[in-house]
Formats: structure tokens, sequence, C-alpha cells
């Protein structure tokens, strides 16, 4: 399964989406990983942010910038 976000459909600046999910357990105590895949292409590209949120409040744990990544699946994986 995958989302699709397009940016290029809006005149609009500072659009935010968000995808948030269900909370779910850690399936290691050594630590928690998150990965996943991404494509991002084209001009006039914002930022992706992945963040955490819990009780004490929100902690981005990894961030891209506006460069065209091409058109191939990028993998990515986040240790916090």
């Amino acid at each position: 399964q995958y989302l699709f976000f397009g940016s290029s459909y809006t005149n609009q600046q500072n659009v935010i989406a968000v995808i948030q999910s269900e909370t779910f357990e850690a399936t290691s105590v050594a630590g928690k990983c998150l990965t996943f895949w991404y494509v991002i292409r084209g001009n006039q590209l914002g930022r992706v942010d992945v963040s955490i949120t819990n009780n004490d409040g929100s902690t981005m744990i990894w961030s891209l910038g506006t460069a065209d990544q091409g058109e191939r699946w990028q993998y990515a994986s986040v240790g916090y």
C-alpha cells in the first residue's frame, strides 16, 4: 500500500499533510526503528519531516529538504 500527496496542484504555500498511525509498542528493548520508502520528485518541493508524538510532546526524528530525489523509490530507516 502507499499514500500519494501531490503538491503541484496548488498555488498555496505552507500546505501541510499529516500521516498519523495508531500507537504501537516497540518489538525490541534495544531500541526502536521506523522504516519506510519514499519518492520525492519535481521542483518547488517542500520538506518532509517524521516526528514521534507522545504525552511529553513531539520530537522530529528524520527530515529531508527540498531537493528533487528523482523517480526511484528511496529507503529510509530511522532509529530513535
